[in-house]
This record gives C-alpha cells, sequence and structure tokens, in this order.
C-alpha cells in the first residue's frame, strides 16, 4: 500500500465544484447570472442560502478560510447591513424565492452580537419555507453565547457544527486555538437542552504536534460527548498562500503516509464508536439521515458538506459567498471593500463566475456520485463521447485496487475511498491546465 500512497499522494482539487475554481472561464455577469437563475426558477424556486461572516477575534494559525480578524463589533453590525442589502437586490429580482435551508459559516458567525443575529433573522426569515425549513450555523465554542442560541432555536435552527479540531492542549497552543473539554461539553448540554437536535464536530488530522495516541484520545472524548456528525478533515499546509501558516513548524507536521496513519487510527476509533463514513472526510451515526441517503445512494453535496437534501439552487451572500445552479456559478467579491462598494450602489458583488458547457455538467454530475455514492455509471461515462483515455485509467485503479467492476458501473473499494480526489481527476478534462502552482492541497 505504500507504492500506491506514493503513487497518488499527488495535489488536487476537492471537487466541492467542477469546474474547479482556478478553471472557471469567467463568461458570466450578473445579469447572465439572474438569467440562469430565473431559468432554474421554471422548475424549482426553493434555495439554500448560505451566508458568509468573515470576522474572527483571534487567528487560528491553520485556517485557510476567508476571514478578517477584529474585536470591533460594531463591524459585525455594519456587515450584516450589507448582507441584508444583497439579499434585497436577489428579492428584487426573483419575488418567490424560498429559502428552504440556511447556512451561517466563517470566519465566524457567532462574531455577530446575538441582538444583530437577531436583526438579520427578522429580515431573512419571511422567506423560509413555511413547513421543511433547514438552519444551520458554524459555532465558535470559546465565543458563543446562551443568548446566541436563544435566537438561533427561535427561527427554527436545529444544526449547529463546533469548531473543535483537536482536544490535546499541545496541539491546540500549536496552531493558536486553546479550547478545554469542559467548555465544548457546555456548549453541547446547552445546546441540546434548547432544542438542536443535530450537532456536527469538525475535527482535524495531520495538525502540528499531532501524534496516533493524541488522535485516539480526541476521539474518544468526541464519542463521550456524541455528536451526530463528524467533519474529518486533512489539515491543508499551505503557507505559501496562507502567509500565518508559517508560524507553524515544518518539524512539528507529520507528511505523507505518517501523516495518513493518523486518520486510519481515527477512522477505527470512530467506527468502533458507533460512526459510519460517510463519503470523503465525513462521518455520521449509525442509521442517521446521512447513513441512511448513503445507503440508498441519494446522497448530496455542496460547498458545505453532504446533505441527505439539495436545493437545484444555492446563494451565497457575504464576502467570498458561492453561489450555484445547474447552468454556472458566481463567487462574491473576497476583499470587503470591494465587497461593500458594489453592494452599497445596489451591485450583485459578483467578481467571477462560470457558465457550464453541456460537458461540464455531465462530469459534474459523474463526480459528485463518485464522491458521494462510491460509484461511477457506465452509461454516463458513454455520454461524454470520445472517452478511451477516461476507461484505461479506469482500468489503471482497477489493477490497483482502488474500483472493482461490476454490472453497469464501477464502484469505490475500502482503499479506493481514500483516493477519491484522484479517481475524480480523470473526468477532469481542465486539470492542470494551468499552472497548479499551491491552488490544490495535497490529496492524501
Amino acid at each position: 500500500m505504500t507504492k500506491i500512497y506514493q503513487k497518488y499522494d499527488i495535489k488536487a482539487p476537492r471537487y466541492t465544484s467542477y469546474p474547479a475554481m482556478p478553471y472557471w472561464n469567467n463568461k458570466l455577469e450578473s445579469k447572465g447570472w439572474f438569467k440562469y437563475l430565473k431559468k432554474g426558477f421554471e422548475s424549482n424556486n426553493e434555495v439554500d442560502l448560505y451566508i458568509h461572516i468573515p470576522y474572527c477575534q483571534k487567528l487560528c494559525w491553520y485556517c485557510g478560510c476567508n476571514r478578517v480578524i477584529s474585536k470591533n463589533k460594531d463591524k459585525g453590525a455594519e456587515y450584516v447591513d450589507l448582507i441584508i442589502k444583497e439579499f434585497q437586490i436577489y428579492i428584487n429580482n426573483l419575488p418567490d424565492l424560498v429559502v428552504r435551508s440556511l447556512h451561517f459559516g466563517g470566519g465566524t458567525p457567532n462574531f455577530l452580537e446575538p441582538q444583530t443575529l437577531d436583526l438579520l433573522l427578522s429580515k431573512i426569515s419571511p422567506w423560509f419555507h413555511k413547513e421543511h425549513f433547514e438552519g444551520a450555523i458554524e459555532i465558535d465554542p470559546r465565543t458563543v453565547k446562551v443568548d446566541h442560541l436563544a435566537v438561533l432555536a427561535k427561527y427554527g435552527f436545529k444544526k449547529l457544527s463546533l469548531g473543535i479540531q483537536d482536544f490535546n492542549l499541545e496541539v491546540q497552543e500549536a496552531i493558536n486555538r486553546v479550547q478545554p473539554f469542559d467548555l465544548v461539553k457546555n456548549v453541547v448540554q446547552t445546546s441540546r437542552a434548547l432544542g438542536f437536535e443535530q450537532i456536527n464536530f469538525d475535527l482535524i488530522w495531520g495538525l502540528p504536534k499531532q501524534t496516533n495516541e493524541t488522535v485516539k484520545e480526541t476521539i474518544r472524548l468526541t464519542s463521550e460527548l456524541g455528536p451526530d456528525q463528524i467533519s474529518y478533515y486533512s489539515y491543508a499546509h499551505l503557507p505559501q498562500k496562507f502567509k500565518h501558516q508559517k508560524l507553524i513548524k515544518e518539524s512539528d507536521i507529520l507528511k505523507g503516509k505518517s501523516k495518513r496513519d493518523l486518520y486510519e487510527t481515527g477512522k477505527v476509533d470512530l467506527e468502533a464508536s458507533g460512526y459510519v463514513e460517510i463519503g470523503m472526510d465525513h462521518y455520521a451515526k449509525l442509521n442517521s439521515p446521512l447513513h441512511l441517503a448513503l445507503k440508498e445512494r441519494k446522497l448530496k453535496r455542496n460547498f458545505m458538506g453532504y446533505t441527505p437534501k439539495k436545493s437545484p439552487t444555492l446563494i451565497g451572500l457575504g464576502a467570498s459567498s458561492i453561489s450555484s445552479n445547474q447552468y454556472g456559478f458566481m463567487q462574491n467579491h473576497k476583499e470587503l471593500t470591494t465587497y461593500r462598494e458594489a453592494v452599497e450602489n445596489g451591485l450583485l458583488p459578483m467578481e467571477k463566475g462560470h457558465s457550464n458547457s453541456t460537458q461540464d455538467t455531465m462530469r459534474n454530475n459523474l463526480i459528485q456520485n463518485l464522491m458521494c455514492n462510491l460509484i461511477l455509471s457506465e452509461s454516463d461515462i458513454e455520454k461524454l463521447g470520445e472517452h478511451g483515455e477516461i476507461k484505461n485509467k479506469l482500468r489503471e485503479f482497477e489493477r490497483d485496487g482502488l474500483l472493482t467492476r461490476g454490472p453497469g458501473k464501477w464502484v469505490a473499494t475500502e482503499s479506493g475511498r481514500k483516493f477519491l480526489r484522484c479517481i475524480a481527476l480523470a473526468f477532469d478534462e481542465y486539470f492542470p491546465s494551468v499552472k497548479q502552482g499551491n491552488m490544490f492541497s495535497q490529496s492524501v
């Protein structure tokens, strides 16, 4: 297996979208984006809404998210005014819009004061689905208040995602994010008492100072608190892209197979604790909605992770947020000043976009079915047209033990799950058409 790791330990996209963002064609402008949205609304006017809150009170050295460090809470209130104005731009163009789900991400969404969060939700909630709304938020256990949770509960939120990363103090100090176990335990207990039904923990493997023993202890403590889902991500060390990661000592980070062993250690203990591996990087409790969707081959995926349900349209609000539907993608301005200027002038704060070709759509469907349900349909591959090179790659994956061939389909093996990003590369007609550099993290 060591040779397989060496062969496939390459830099590759995560394929939360296809094509990956560096390959977007920028043939889409705001007028075209609204045309695509209206076309999609002809069959379904429900959307998944994502709101990005970029502010954090303190810098975590491992972080690769779009974030702004500040302790000035007035900035949060000013930013919410912009979010409300941006949402109004969409409502003006799409008055029949219905919000099936809302996900707050960051940054740190609970950077917003409870009253500011309440104001924002009061402006958006009239468009919530009356019967099937789902609300989720990423929170920092160190700074969340009971009042935050009470506001969210008032608007029907049932899902929380807690940024844990690791419970070991030495690891926490090495990434500048110290949060005691008892603090997290209190947040979990308070959330359950307020009626939150789904709690997710974000864990990271490959962090500085981690060992197999520290990973085992983190999984033990995680299991004690019993989150419903676990995101178990690989740490992407890209100091050339994220300058603050230079604060992490290279000598403290495991690489290659030694790093992957951390994942395998966690995987064994998670499964022993009653969790089932879901797609790539995720775990869920046995017979949970995510697990049932996987068993029925109905699992979906978006920019926020795996889900049993997914609206055909995603609308992202806030700096750097991404929107998508079957016809294309668009991303908002990353820089706050540019984002603010566009919104205050009544313009969609669009920085870049992509208009899907027929091949893009077919290849995306293949890749997402692989990432979610571990299957590649032979008939879907045939639709691509010239596919001799793809078939050769699939046979190579089969020889390497990553895929097995069944009637009308290819299925990822247990070993192949570790290399889904590499298998997906076989269907990527863009990669690596531009200089790869440090755009992507290691696939293993």
